[in-house]
């Protein structure tokens, strides 16, 4: 399976990052590492073919991806609000995928789902806010910061489709497992 995260993607944003100049700069960047991120999940069968999805599923996968994207501080709490949108969540998925618990759907057409339901909510774009005219960019060696500043959400939307990606990934490793072992007991027989 294909991987989001190949070394050649990774070089190239090296070596556009020594180029920038300026916030604009920086911003120009960001696009279009979107866009090449875009581009590949378009063509990538693993983002396009249609998989089956429990919707319990879908919420679990979504409150993951917010979690992952929240930048860890002193005293860490949950996002504000963050039932509440987990609630409206659920529903949306409820409403939109009707016929039963199961609902068959690409990682990109969930992607788009979760986009156009969770950017027309309040509360959760209300968390890419920032609290202070300064926003302050974390890394793994910045120290601990002691309270939260603002959530990405294009970060949130990423970690959702890569934890439903993985997910499925964990499900094939599985049943191949298993066809595996169920096989070979077949021939033993």
């Amino acid at each position: 399976m294909p991987d989001s995260n190949r070394p050649d993607d990774r070089m190239d944003v090296v070596v556009d990052a020594a180029s920038i100049d300026g916030p604009e700069g920086l911003a120009d960047l960001v696009e279009q590492a979107s866009a090449k991120a875009n581009h590949r999940r378009e063509s990538d069968p693993e983002h396009t073919t249609k998989r089956c999805w429990h919707k319990s599923e879908l919420v679990r996968g979504f409150a993951a991806g917010v979690i992952a994207a929240d930048p860890w501080y002193r005293g860490y709490r949950l996002p504000p609000n963050f039932e509440r949108v987990i609630n409206r969540v659920a529903a949306s998925i409820d409403k939109t995928f009707t016929g039963g618990e199961i609902v068959h759907a690409s990682l990109n057409e969930l992607r788009a789902f979760f986009d156009e339901t969770v950017m027309a909510d309040s509360e959760f774009v209300g968390w890419n806010k920032a609290d202070g005219p300064d926003v302050v960019f974390v890394h793994r060696y910045s120290p601990t910061p002691s309270k939260r500043d603002f959530i990405d959400l294009d970060a949130v939307m990423q970690n959702v489709t890569t934890v439903l990606r993985n997910w499925k990934r964990d499900d094939d490793r599985f049943e191949a497992k298993f066809q595996q072992d169920h096989n070979a007991e077949q021939g033993d027989a």
